[in-house]
């Protein structure tokens, strides 16, 4: 699962924190929570989920894919291969198995 706005600024607040008062912390986690909302229940993403194992796989940062998939591409690929080879997964009219595992 991709991580939302939201997940990312406040990995970027937390090492702020230390100089940063409390309820300035708070005050903008609400601000990002709300119009996280907002966006979601508008239906806008800026990709899907699909798009965005994509752009993952093609990605040249070793360490973001091996955050992302908990594994180092390679292996993805290799475990990719096994499932389909034994047709445990098949891709599907929009989902690639490299997606579904990626879930």
């Amino acid at each position: 699962m991709e991580n939302s706005l939201t997940q990312q600024v406040l990995w970027g607040m937390m090492s702020l924190a230390a100089s940063v008062s409390t309820q300035a912390v708070i005050a903008v986690i609400n601000l990002l929570i709300e119009t996280e909302e907002e966006i979601l229940s508008q239906g806008a993403t800026s990709r899907s989920g699909q798009q965005y194992t994509d752009e993952l796989l093609s990605s040249q940062n070793p360490r973001r894919i091996k955050e992302c998939l908990r594994m180092e591409l390679h292996v993805f690929q290799k475990l990719c291969e096994k499932l389909k080879a034994h047709g445990s997964l098949e891709d599907s009219p929009n989902l690639t198995v490299e997606h579904q595992v990626h879930m």
